[in-house]
C-alpha cells in the first residue's frame, strides 16, 4: 500500500475518528470472545479501506481523437475544487467550430474590419448549457478539441502557432488554458472575465496561467471569492497582465448582486448569476469596443485600485502603459513579468473607453469661501464635459487637484472654470491657473492662466466688478448682440458669467407636423388643425445649466427670425435673388459673401416636393358680413390643379385678405385662378360672397 493511499485512508473517517477510537477500546476489554467479533469489524473495515483506495486512485474514460481524462485530483478532490465526476463525452458536448473572414462577415464585424485575419468562433453550447459543474468537467474536452483544431492547421495549411490567439470568455477562457497547456507556443491567450469558482487558488494544470500561452492578458470584470463576496469571475491574477477595470469587482452601470448565502449549491448560485452577469459580460463590451479604439482603455501599472484613485501609479513612465482589450499585446514589457496589475476606470455605457487626466486648479478668491469647484472641458472634437474637482472650503492662492477618466480623446483645446458657492457669501471667486496632465506621457495639455480679472487684491476685484459691469458683447448677422452685462448677469439671483454660444454650435432645428405628416404632437393636432413646430436646442442645453441660460437668449431670437419669416418679412426676394436649394445652389451670386447663411422654404408632403412662395390680396364683395371660408384655386396648362384656403371664420366686404401660400403648380405655367367660398349650415340662404380683386406677388422676383 503505498503511502498516498494510506494517507487517504486516514482522511476518510475523519468526521468520526473519536467515535471509531472509543468503540475500539471498549472491545479489547470485553474479552475474547467480543475479541474475536473485533477482528471480524476490523477485517470489514480493511476490506472497506481497500476499496476506498482502489476509489482513491480514480476513474479514467478515453476517446480516440482527444486522449484519456482522469477524475483524480487535481481535476476534483482538492481545496477549492469539490466537484466530481469526468467530462460528457465529445459527442454531448458538440463543439462545433465557425470560420468568419473578410468575404464572409456575418459576426465579429468590428475584428474583422480593422484586420485580415480568420476569425473561428466556437460553438460548446452542448456541454456547457447544463449544470455549471458538468461545464466546468467539459472544459478538458474543449481544451482538447481546440488542440485537434490546431493541429489540423498547422499540418494542412502551415499555421504558425505564434500566430494564433484565443479569446475565451468565463469557462471559455479556461477551455483556451488547456489548450495551451497541452499544445505549447500559442501565441497569445486572452481571457474575459473567466470563470472562479472550482478554479480560483487551484494548481494552474486545472485553470488559466501565463504558461499557456506566450502572452496571456485578461480582463476582470466581476470577480470575487467563493464566499463572502461571490462572483461568477475569477480574482486572482492569471496572465502576464491582469486588468481590473474599476477594480475589477463592480462596473459602472451594472447593479450589485446580493451575495447569497455560502450555503447554496454553486449550481443554484452559478444558474442564478448567469441569467443577470451584466459585470460579468462586461468584459465582452470593453472587448469590442477597444478593437475600434486603438488608444483607448490605458492602463496603469499599481499594486490596488485603492492606490490607482489615488494616483499614486499617476502618470505612465517612459515606456509607456498597456492597452486593455485588443491592443494589449502592443506593450513593449508585456511579458517582462507575470502577474502584473493594471488598473484603470471605464464609462457606465458606450462608449466605454476613458482617458486620466490630472488637474490642478490655484484658485484666488477675496476671502476664504465654501462650495464646489467644478471645470468644464472642451476637446478638439467638440465634446464638452464636466468635472468636479472639489468640494468644501477653499483659501485663496491654494492648489487643489483631482484626477478625472474623461470621454474626450485627444487634446483639450477649452477650459472653463465653473463656481457654485454656498448660500452665505458674498465673495468672488476665480481660477488663477489651470493645469491639466495628461496620464499617458505625462505631458501638460494644456496650462492655462487665470482671467487677470480674477486674482487676490481689493483693487483688482474692483477693477474685475467694473469690467463685469461694463460688459463683454458678442454679435452674430441675423440674430444681433448680446451682452453680459446687467441685467443678463452680476445681479442679486443673477450670479452667472460668460456669452451665450454662437448659433452653429447649438444647431437649433425646426421640424413641423401637421395632420397630414402626424407622428408627433398627436394630441395637440386631433384637437386643432394646426401647424405644430417643434425647436429642437438640445446642443445648447446639454452642456451646464449655466451655458444652457446663457443659449436662452440666442433660441429667443432664433424663434423671432423664424416668426419674421412666416410673417413674410423675408419676402420677396432681394434683387440679389434667392438661392435655390440642391444642384444649383451654385447659380447664387452671394453664395461665398458670409458664411453661415441660412436660409428656409417649404416643400410639399409627397412628390413633386418643389413648391413656388407667393403672397395672395383678395379684396371681398358682397354681403357686409357672413361667416365661412374662401378658397383659392391655381390650375396649369397640364390640367393640374390645387386648392388652398385663403381665411375663414367672419368674413367682411370690402375687407383684404392676405395669406402666403406655397403652390405646388409652377407660375410659369398656370393659365386660371378660380375663387370660390363655402359658407356655413347657419348662413343665411341669400348670402353671397365674390372676390372683387385678386393680385399675387411671385417671391422668386417680387412682380405682381
Amino acid at each position: 500500500m503505498s503511502s498516498e493511499g494510506r494517507k487517504s485512508a486516514v482522511l476518510l473517517p475523519s468526521s468520526s475518528s473519536e467515535d471509531f477510537c472509543k468503540a475500539w477500546c471498549n472491545q479489547l476489554r470485553g474479552g475474547p470472545k467480543e475479541l474475536a467479533r473485533s477482528f471480524a469489524k476490523m477485517f470489514v473495515v480493511w476490506i472497506t479501506t481497500l476499496l476506498l483506495l482502489n476509489e482513491a486512485r480514480g476513474r479514467q474514460v478515453c476517446y480516440e481523437r482527444l486522449g484519456c481524462f482522469t477524475d483524480i485530483p487535481p481535476w476534483s478532490g482538492i481545496p477549492g475544487r469539490q466537484l466530481a465526476g469526468l467530462p460528457s463525452s465529445p459527442e454531448d458536448v458538440n463543439t462545433s467550430f465557425f470560420l468568419f473572414t473578410k468575404d464572409n462577415i456575418i459576426n465579429y464585424q468590428l475584428m474583422l474590419l480593422t484586420e485580415d485575419v480568420n476569425c473561428i468562433l466556437a460553438d460548446w453550447t452542448g456541454g456547457s448549457s447544463g449544470l455549471y459543474t458538468t461545464a466546468v468537467n467539459n472544459v478538458r474536452i474543449v481544451g482538447a478539441e481546440l488542440v485537434y483544431l490546431v493541429n489540423f492547421l498547422e499540418k494542412d495549411y502551415g499555421y504558425s502557432l505564434a500566430n494564433i490567439h484565443f479569446i475565451g470568455h468565463s469557462l471559455g477562457a479556461h477551455a483556451a488554458g488547456e489548450a495551451g497547456r497541452r499544445k505549447p507556443g500559442i501565441g497569445r491567450i486572452t481571457g474575459l472575465d473567466p470563470a472562479g469558482p472550482l478554479f480560483q487558488y487551484t494548481p494552474t494544470m486545472v485553470r488559466l496561467d501565463p504558461s499557456d500561452a506566450k502572452f496571456v492578458d485578461i480582463i476582470h470584470t466581476h470577480a470575487g471569492h467563493l464566499f463572502f463576496d461571490f462572483a461568477p469571475g475569477i480574482l486572482q491574477t492569471s496572465g502576464h497582465l491582469d486588468f481590473y477595470p474599476n477594480g475589477g469587482k463592480k462596473m459602472p452601470g451594472c447593479k450589485q448582486l446580493r451575495v447569497p448565502p455560502a450555503t447554496r449549491d454553486i449550481n443554484d448560485l452559478m444558474r442564478e448569476y448567469r441569467s443577470i452577469a451584466c459585470g460579468h459580460k462586461r468584459s465582452l463590451r470593453y472587448y469590442a469596443e477597444s478593437i475600434i479604439t486603438p488608444n483607448g482603455f490605458v492602463g496603469y501599472h499599481c499594486k490596488t485600485y485603492r492606490a490607482f484613485v489615488l494616483g499614486n501609479c499617476f502618470p505612465c513612465p517612459k515606456e509607456g502603459c498597456p492597452l486593455m482589450g485588443h491592443y494589449a499585446d502592443r506593450f513593449s514589457n508585456k511579458t517582462e513579468k507575470e502577474e502584473q496589475k493594471i488598473y484603470l476606470n471605464t464609462g457606465a455605457c458606450p462608449p466605454y473607453a476613458r482617458w486620466r487626466k490630472e488637474i490642478h486648479v490655484r484658485v484666488s478668491a477675496t476671502e476664504i469661501m465654501k462650495g464646489n469647484i467644478d471645470v468644464a472641458l472642451t476637446g478638439t472634437n467638440g465634446i464638452r464635459k464636466e468635472y468636479r474637482i472639489d468640494k468644501g472650503t477653499f483659501k485663496p492662492g491654494n492648489t487643489y487637484l483631482n484626477y478625472i477618466d474623461t470621454e474626450i480623446s485627444g487634446n483639450i483645446s477649452k477650459v472653463e472654470f465653473l463656481w457654485k458657492k454656498h448660500v452665505g457669501h458674498r465673495g468672488y471667486m476665480g481660477a488663477e491657473k489651470v493645469t491639466i496632465v495628461s496620464g499617458e506621457n505625462g505631458n501638460v495639455e494644456r496650462d492655462k492662466k487665470g482671467d487677470k480679472r480674477m486674482v487676490v487684491g481689493i483693487w483688482i476685484i474692483a477693477l474685475y466688478l467694473l469690467g463685469t459691469v461694463a460688459g463683454d458683447e458678442v454679435c452674430y448677422s441675423r440674430l444681433g448682440c448680446f451682452s453680459d452685462g446687467p441685467p443678463w448677469s452680476g445681479v442679486p439671483g443673477r450670479h452667472l458669467t460668460g456669452l451665450p454660444d454662437p448659433p452653429e454650435k447649438m444647431n437649433i432645428s425646426f421640424s413641423l407636423y401637421t395632420r397630414e405628416t402626424g407622428n408627433n404632437s398627436q394630441v395637440l393636432l386631433e384637437v386643432e388643425n394646426a401647424n405644430c413646430i417643434a425647436v429642437d436646442w438640445k446642443d445648447g442645453a446639454k452642456g451646464s445649466y449655466v451655458s444652457a441660460v446663457n443659449n436662452i437668449r440666442v433660441i429667443g431670437a432664433e424663434i423671432a427670425y423664424f416668426l419674421k419669416i412666416l410673417q413674410g418679412h423675408c419676402f420677396p426676394c432681394s434683387q440679389e435673388r434667392c438661392p435655390m436649394m440642391g444642384y444649383y445652389a451654385d447659380r447664387f451670386p452671394d453664395r461665398l459673401k458670409m458664411v453661415n447663411q441660412k436660409y428656409f422654404l417649404n416643400t410639399a408632403a409627397n412628390p413633386p416636393f418643389t413648391t413656388w412662395r407667393q403672397k395672395v390680396f383678395i379684396k371681398l364683395s358682397g354681403v357686409k358680413k357672413t361667416r365661412g371660408s374662401i378658397y383659392l384655386a391655381f390650375h396649369d396648362t397640364e390640367g393640374n390643379a390645387k386648392e388652398y384656403e385663403i381665411a375663414s371664420g367672419v368674413l367682411s366686404q370690402d375687407q383684404v385678405y392676405t395669406k402666403y401660400l406655397d403652390v405646388e403648380v409652377n407660375p410659369k405655367n398656370t393659365n386660371k385662378m378660380d375663387f370660390f367660398w363655402n359658407k356655413t349650415v347657419y348662413t343665411l340662404l341669400w348670402a353671397r360672397l365674390g372676390a372683387e380683386t385678386v393680385n399675387i406677388i411671385h417671391g422668386e422676383d417680387g412682380h405682381m
